[in-house]
């Protein structure tokens, strides 16, 4: 049988609590009304703004700041002129606010300048101004707020603070809200204040709602000051006949760039013109817009190719980045050139190797093969996370070989000779082959029940052959308490080619041969395959603590 409830009100329920409880189980009701929000509430609230407790008023102010009516207005005007707590007085002004109660408009504009000591009670001694200094910044917010065309000069005086109080943003956020007068005098403000005067004025502006900017976008397009025009933009709607002049000739560089941020998406025309800017930064934003939206870019591909060789390092990696999508496989050659450069800066490189994710071929085989044992750490990392996309693309002609270099490098059977050649590409099936940490391991491993790497017909245990342990658990159960790796790089493949150890200079180690394997643990082992699972199992049996806590990690990733 169902059971019967009858109809629970609770602001009734908690309002109960608000009049007869304790002063703490008054202030909890003032608090829970207040989270409800409903306006059902709102008389007994204001009823408690004559409570004998002030936390209790405080609390049910808090309160009528969500949920006071419209003919509230009048009894909270009274606790901010009467209750001589600050707090009360601060969120009195906030529920105002939020009633858009123009008649209170007055008083506010009074406590903007001044104590107001004759009509306003105040807690502290006459004369003193700390609750006043919270009570006028919450003033000069709730004018803003309200829109005041009056109080415009009133915000003005009020920052000639007789307590040197430095009010300038608080009154500068409030004149950007007011439609009518506020921001002219901004304005004013920007052409003759001083430097710091027009940065505060400059935030402020950029905070305004756009439509009250329109009415003076025309002066702002046309300062002197590269800050305001750039601000100038944010009003402009991409059809404005003055958008090609900011984007394409304005004299200095960041108002072009902000520009063709800004508009480019929806001018196709100015993104094809901007990429004949001498700015490369502009440039670049140029060109990632038109091969967002240009159906086919392929004449870009001449300048494109030009610039991956000579530009500079921000438009040479995004010509990395942007040269495949434009030609495709024929892009591998000036990639593989680019990757292998040392004169091109690392970025760049970093950028190429990428890109070479994608291509199936012996010669990016060979040129990832090169970059992993590259001096600088941020290279050799992204080589191995595009051997890592190889095999993950299932290529089919030399996913094989990425994977065997990548067990190659798990397994610590990558050598680095100080001062020997690149390997060429002859050389490479040769490097690939000896991926064996010794001469006979080359069939199936499993981890036995007493912790050792044997191979599988070897075991005792009552394992399927070729089985790699089916849980983390059973991979290390074995292991004794492994200590905390001695590194904080992080363990996702995507972010690797980013990141660095602590301590350790962008370039890495001096040694990079126990390095590559780290890395190799670290950014494989999401790698598909079961003979990379094998790979990072063996590393469990290593004396080296650290590359055993990075294998644990590795598997422990993989199980997931």
């Amino acid at each position: 049988m169902d059971t019967e409830y009858p109809d629970f009100d609770p602001v009734a329920t908690i309002s109960r609590h608000l009049r007869d409880g304790g002063d703490v189980i008054r202030c909890a009701a003032a608090r829970a009304i207040g989270s409800l929000g409903d306006e059902a509430a709102a008389s007994d609230l204001v009823a408690a703004l004559l409570d004998q407790d002030p936390d209790v008023r405080t609390d049910a102010m808090a309160a009528l700041v969500s949920c006071a009516r419209p003919q509230d207005n009048e009894a909270i005007r009274r606790s901010l002129t009467g209750d001589p707590v600050k707090e009360v007085k601060v969120l009195a002004l906030q529920a105002l606010c939020r009633l858009k109660d123009t008649g209170s408009s007055p008083l506010i504009r009074a406590l903007a300048k001044d104590r107001c000591d004759d009509d306003v009670a105040w807690e502290d001694g006459a004369g003193m101004w700390d609750d006043w200094l919270d009570v006028q910044v919450a003033a000069i917010t709730a004018l803003g707020n309200l829109g005041v065309s009056e109080a415009v000069d009133d915000l003005l005086e009020a920052r000639t603070d007789e307590m040197a109080q430095d009010l300038d943003s608080v009154v500068f956020d409030a004149l950007a809200q007011i439609p009518e007068g506020g921001v002219e005098s901004l304005l004013g403000l920007l052409r003759n204040g001083e430097a710091r005067v027009r940065e505060r004025v400059l935030v402020a502006l950029s905070k305004a709602d756009r439509n009250l900017l329109a009415p003076v976008i025309d002066v702002l397009v046309r300062d002197a000051s590269p800050d305001v025009r750039r601000l100038a933009i944010a009003g402009l709607d991409h059809d404005n006949p003055q958008v090609p002049d900011l984007a394409l000739r304005d004299p200095d560089v960041t108002v072009r760039r902000a520009a063709i941020a800004a508009f480019s998406s929806a001018r196709s025309d100015i993104a094809e013109a901007a990429l004949a800017d001498a700015d490369e930064e502009v440039r670049v934003l140029a060109l990632e817009t038109v091969m967002a939206h240009r159906e086919r870019p392929e004449d870009l591909a001449a300048n494109v190719q030009a610039w991956l060789e000579s530009g500079g390092t921000r438009l040479a990696a995004a010509c990395a980045a942007i040269l495949p999508k434009l030609i495709g496989a024929r892009a591998e050659d000036a990639l593989c050139k680019v990757a292998t450069d040392d004169d091109h800066p690392q970025e760049v490189r970093i950028a190429a190797l990428r890109s070479l994710g994608a291509f199936d071929s012996e010669t990016t085989i060979a040129t990832l093969q090169q970059a992993v044992i590259d001096t600088a750490r941020q290279v050799r990392a992204t080589a191995l996370a595009a051997l890592v996309e190889l095999v993950k693309a299932g290529a089919e002609a030399h996913g094989p070989i990425a994977r065997d270099i990548l067990i190659d490098a798990i397994r610590g059977g990558i050598s680095v000779t100080s001062g020997s050649n690149p390997p060429t590409t002859q050389e490479q099936s040769s490097l690939v082959g000896a991926s064996k940490v010794e001469e006979g391991q080359t069939g199936q491993i499993r981890i036995s029940s007493e912790g050792e790497i044997v191979p599988v017909e070897n075991l005792t245990d009552n394992v399927t052959e070729g089985q790699f342990p089916t849980s983390t658990l059973e991979a290390i159960g074995a292991l004794a308490p492994v200590p905390s790796p001695t590194t904080d790089a992080p363990d996702r493949s995507d972010q690797m080619p980013h990141s660095r150890r602590s301590r350790v200079a962008v370039d890495g180690p001096d040694d990079i041969a126990p390095d590559i394997q780290e890395l190799a643990l670290r950014i494989a082992a999401d790698c598909p395959g079961v003979e990379i699972e094998q790979a990072l199992a063996e590393v469990l049996d290593t004396k080296n603590s650290s590359l055993r806590a990075v294998a644990v990690e590795a598997i422990a990733k993989r199980s997931e």
